[in-house]
C-alpha cells in the first residue's frame, strides 16, 4: 500500500513538472517567433524608448538583437559607443585558438556584427538615486514599469508576453527570456561574473582593470562555447594592457 502510495506521488509529481516545462517551451517558442517576426521598424521603436528611461548621461552599452545579417560567420566586430570612456572609437576583435582573447582593433565598423548577426548597441540607461548617486539600470523589467510608451511598443510585437519579451531581446547571449544577467553582451559598466569576482590588475601600474566587454560564449567566433561567458579588461593609464577572463558555469 506504501509502495503504491509513493509510486503515485512520484507520477503526479512528474506530470506537474512535465506541465511545467511544456508551458515554459511553449511561451519560449512564442517569444522568440514575435522577436523574429518584428520588423526592423518595430525593434526600434523598443530600443529608442529603452534609450529614453535614463535621466543622467549614460556610461556603458549592451548588445540588443535585430533580424538583421552582415556577411558569414566570420564577420565579428564590435564598436565602442562615443559614451564609454575612455575606449571610445575604439573597436573589439576576437581571437579563437586555444584560449579566447578580445583585442582593441582599428576597425571602422558602424555596428556590431557578430557571428554574421548584426546587434543593436543600447545605452545602459543611468539614474540618480534618492541619495545622489547615479547608478546603471540592467533589468528590463524596471525599464517596462517605468514606461507606458515601451510597454506599448513591446505589446505591439508580443501581446502575450511584452515584458518577458524585452529581457529576451536585451539577453543576446541565450535563447531565453528568463533574465540572467550574465547573458547579456555588455560594453563598459560592472561585468555579470559567472563565478566570484576576477578582477584582474594592470602589470604597470598594479590597479584593477576596468571592464571593456562582458560577452557570452555563444556569440563567440569560431566555435561557440556556450557554458562560458568571457570579459575583457583594460587599463585606463596604460591602454595597451588588456586581459581576457572566461569563466564558466
Amino acid at each position: 500500500m506504501v509502495k503504491t502510495l509513493v509510486i503515485g506521488v512520484i507520477a503526479l509529481v512528474a506530470i506537474l513538472v512535465a506541465a511545467v516545462l511544456i508551458r515554459f517551451n511553449l511561451k519560449r517558442r512564442r517569444i522568440i517567433q514575435c522577436a523574429k517576426g518584428a520588423s526592423a521598424d518595430q525593434l526600434e521603436s523598443v530600443y529608442a524608448q529603452v534609450t529614453q528611461i535614463g535621466t543622467e548621461t549614460p556610461s556603458c552599452a549592451i548588445l540588443a538583437r535585430t533580424n538583421q545579417r552582415s556577411g558569414g560567420d566570420q564577420n565579428w566586430s564590435i564598436p565602442i559607443p562615443s559614451y564609454v570612456e575612455p575606449w571610445a572609437g575604439h573597436a573589439i576583435s576576437a581571437e579563437f585558438g586555444p584560449d579566447v582573447q578580445f583585442r582593441f582593433s582599428s576597425s571602422t565598423t558602424p555596428e556590431p556584427a557578430l557571428r554574421g548577426v548584426i546587434y543593436r548597441i543600447i545605452p545602459v540607461p543611468r539614474i540618480r538615486t534618492k541619495g545622489g548617486k547615479e547608478r546603471n539600470q540592467f533589468a528590463p523589467s524596471r525599464y517596462v514599469a517605468n514606461s507606458p510608451k515601451l510597454l506599448s511598443a513591446l505589446s505591439a510585437i508580443c501581446p502575450s508576453y511584452p515584458s518577458d519579451l524585452l529581457a529576451y531581446l536585451l539577453m543576446a547571449g541565450a535563447e531565453t527570456f528568463e533574465f540572467d544577467p550574465m547573458f547579456q553582451a555588455r560594453i563598459g559598466g560592472q561585468p555579470s561574473w559567472v563565478q566570484d569576482a576576477e578582477f584582474p590588475q594592470c602589470d604597470d601600474c598594479k590597479k584593477r582593470m576596468s571592464l571593456v566587454l562582458q560577452l557570452p560564449g555563444t556569440m563567440l567566433p569560431g566555435k561557440p562555447l556556450a557554458s562560458g561567458t568571457f570579459y575583457f579588461f583594460a587599463c585606463a593609464k596604460h591602454p595597451d594592457k588588456t586581459k581576457t577572463v572566461g569563466q564558466f558555469s
